[in-house]
């Protein structure tokens, strides 16, 4: 069973700044919203946050030590 891939864009939406995680998996790649924020620097560290728990969260590939 093949691990999914997990990473953030942050996007420009009516004048605020948007989330959104992508998750590339075996069946195709899942985009999800996950919230808006005023500024851009507080949406890239949420996007960061998100980033490195999902990389927690994931069991280790065999190809890494």
């Amino acid at each position: 069973m093949a691990v999914p891939e997990v990473s953030t864009e942050v996007v420009a939406e009516r004048g605020q700044w948007a989330v959104y995680l992508l998750v590339l998996g075996p069946d195709g790649v899942e985009r999800r919203r996950l919230e808006t924020y005023r500024t851009e620097a507080l949406a890239r560290t949420a996007a960061s946050v998100v980033e490195r728990t999902a990389s927690r969260r994931r069991p280790p590939r065999p190809d890494q030590p």
